[in-house]
């Protein structure tokens, strides 16, 4: 029992202070420096976002979160899973299963935005005209409920213990806050983008207008995009509208307006759908 204790503070509170961190880091950032100017409200916006993070993170906690934690310590205790198969070590199989766990995430998103059902949800994150480090926290808990339990057959099959799972869940939530920043990079938004997504890869998956929208699903490595023929580079002047034209509404940008949104009927041209299996946009994008 005092395993499983120590397992469960780490895998939820081991996070906590670098995402805190990060988080102030990107919102001064933003504040001296930001992608686009003059807005308006930004500690009311910040609130609303922040506000369903602090929902998420009551209703998630104690369900979803500890089976998590049980079923990943279950799967160390005894070495079940492919990846205890091969002699690779605990460094081999942190390694590899960061990376099984954020070609899942990429997965998963891509998911996301073909299926009516899933994208109610998702669309929430989406919804957001003022894109900054706190829309990282825009999400819905059936969302994040349903990624969760879609999650725990991964973490069975592969095998994959506590550790690995912390560390790409720590590593994601600093990476996504930078990545949904309002900041500029200039050349090192270029430079980044090798490794990891950036400000101005993932601004574009935000995009309104498809088929912009169908590129950059990664979550920490853009190697999956490029692999999987979704990565799209936008020009430096191209103008990106953010936010959804169907839940433009004040009332889809309150917490109550929020948590009722899946609940609304699915406008179809705002949805976002695979056209083809290589998508049309990579006929526009940059060579890699």
């Amino acid at each position: 029992m005092g395993l499983l204790s120590v397992a469960q503070e780490y895998l939820h509170f081991g996070r906590a202070a670098p995402a805190v961190l990060v988080l102030v880091l990107c919102w001064c950032w933003e504040t001296v420096y930001p992608r686009v100017g003059g807005r308006q409200g930004r500690i009311r916006h910040a609130a609303l976002n922040l506000s369903m993070a602090a929902i998420n993170g009551l209703i998630l906690f104690f369900t979803l979160g500890l089976a998590t934690t049980l079923l990943s310590l279950w799967v160390a205790e005894h070495k079940f899973g492919l990846l205890f198969l091969l002699d690779i070590g605990w460094i081999g199989r942190l390694i590899v299963g960061f990376l099984l766990i954020d070609a899942w995430a990429y997965l998963w998103h891509r998911i996301n935005h073909n299926f009516d059902f899933l994208w109610r949800f998702h669309r929430i994150h989406h919804n957001d005209y003022e894109m900054d480090c706190t829309t990282s926290a825009r999400f819905h808990f059936g969302e994040l409920g349903i990624a969760a339990t879609t999650r725990l057959p991964v973490i069975v099959i592969f095998g994959l213990e506590p550790l690995p799972i912390l560390f790409h869940e720590t590593i994601l939530i600093a990476v996504s806050q930078f990545h949904h920043s309002n900041i500029k990079l200039g050349w090192w938004d270029q430079l980044l983008r090798w490794l990891i997504v950036t400000p101005a890869l993932h601004h574009v998956h935000h995009s309104r207008d498809l088929p912009k929208t169908n590129s950059n699903y990664a979550s920490i490595l853009s190697v999956w995009d490029r692999l999987f023929h979704s990565f799209y580079i936008p020009e430096p002047t191209q103008n990106i509208e953010l936010g959804l034209k169907g839940y433009l509404d004040p009332c889809w940008h309150t917490v109550a307006g929020m948590l009722k949104t899946p609940l609304a009927e699915v406008i179809h041209d705002s949805t976002i759908k695979f056209e083809t299996p290589d998508l049309q946009i990579t006929n526009n994008a940059k060579p890699l």
